[in-house]
């Protein structure tokens, strides 16, 4: 210590780090050498070793420096895919002791005993470790480090029972269809939502030319995001065009013709409001001066809606469920069942099948005993 205060001295910002309120500020760090030309010499050897990424830092400098100057900036992950990784570390690792240790002195059991401390979802843990390990990655494109976070268990993901996938009954379902004509600026959207098992972002991002009149089938391939700055949370939000949840989502799905009806009923009824309120668009569900539609501010005309028919609010997602369940007991093949809704795998789709009550098992036997 004596010896640096007689030497000379450079502070260089090294990188990021985030605030309690989610802001990004600079990261300094001091560099020393008999004179400032020396000290200029250090931090440039410094960077030549390790591109700034000395494993002698904290754990959860280095994590912050690669979410701001790698991972923001990869185009291979989505969005909301990068705005969870730091929700996860910022929220319930970035405190935790292992992430103020040296990288370099961080070992597996750390790091499992830290995440078996963490009083948060499985989710969330799985979150940071996928984070963690993506440093570890990049470090191992420049040095020769062992990534620790494979040696770690992490809570898997749990298939949920049947009975606790929530469904609108049949008897509500008639209820909402009747009142429709009632609600014009949702009523097609509800109508897809009970017709397709679309996700309500797929939904709101629909072009007119999604819809094929000629062979009724409509195309998700998008979903539409908000999103915000994740280096500066205080530069707002705006909506933009995403890719869908994953490759698998992306699907054409036949329509009725009762749900093509309703296209043209809409279609009708949009085109008077672009006259009204002089907007022009390409997209089917639009505000009344033609902007994106936040699917959380208008939750507010669901629930008015609902209250004024007699049936509970319940999430855009009941309806997914409820179409996924419906595929079920109508003896969809899960294999149809999982492309229509657009899962990556069956395995997802099987909650549904698992939603089966005993009267159906019951049929589903007698239908095939040979008498």
């Amino acid at each position: 210590m004596e010896n640096k205060e007689k030497a000379a001295k450079v502070t260089k910002a090294v990188g990021m780090k985030m605030d309690d309120k989610g802001a990004w500020h600079e990261s300094r760090m001091d560099f020393y050498g008999a004179t400032e030309e020396e000290a200029e010499e250090s931090y440039e050897k410094w960077q030549q070793d390790c591109y700034g990424y000395d494993t002698s830092l904290p754990l959860g400098d280095l994590v912050e420096k690669y979410i701001y100057e790698i991972l923001i900036n990869d185009r291979n992950i989505r969005y909301n895919t990068k705005a969870e990784y730091i929700s996860a570390y910022k929220n319930y690792f970035r405190e935790m002791p292992a992430a103020r240790r040296p990288l370099k002195s961080i070992r597996a059991i750390d790091l499992q005993i830290q995440y078996n401390q963490m009083n948060c979802e499985g989710r969330y843990i799985r979150l940071a470790n996928t984070l963690i390990g993506k440093l570890y990655a990049f470090l191992q494109l420049q040095m020769n480090i062992q990534d620790i976070t494979k040696q770690v268990t992490v809570p898997q993901l749990v298939m949920k029972s049947g009975v606790d996938i929530e469904v609108w009954s049949d008897k509500e379902l008639a209820v909402i269809k009747e009142a429709l004509p009632t609600a014009p600026r949702i009523r097609f959207l509800i109508v897809l939502l009970m017709n397709t098992g679309c996700r309500i972002s797929e939904l709101l991002a629909l072009k007119y030319s999604d819809i094929d009149v000629k062979t009724r089938t409509l195309t998700i391939n998008k979903q539409l995001a908000k999103e915000k700055d994740l280096q500066d949370r205080s530069k707002g939000s705006w909506f933009e065009l995403a890719p869908t949840k994953s490759q698998s989502s992306n699907r054409r799905i036949p329509l009725s013709d009762y749900v093509m009806e309703e296209f043209e009923i809409h279609k009708e009824w949009h085109r008077g409001q672009m006259e009204r309120y002089r907007f022009e668009t390409d997209y089917i569900f639009t505000s009344l001066h033609g902007n994106a539609i936040d699917k959380r501010t208008e939750i507010v005309t669901f629930k008015r809606f609902y209250k004024r028919i007699g049936v509970p609010y319940r999430s855009y997602h009941v309806y997914r469920h409820t179409f996924g369940t419906n595929l079920c007991r109508n003896n969809v093949p899960i294999q149809v069942a999982s492309k229509l809704l657009g899962h990556s795998s069956i395995n997802v789709t099987g909650k549904y099948y698992i939603n089966v009550d005993d009267q159906q098992k019951i049929d589903a036997i007698n239908k095939m005993t040979l008498s």
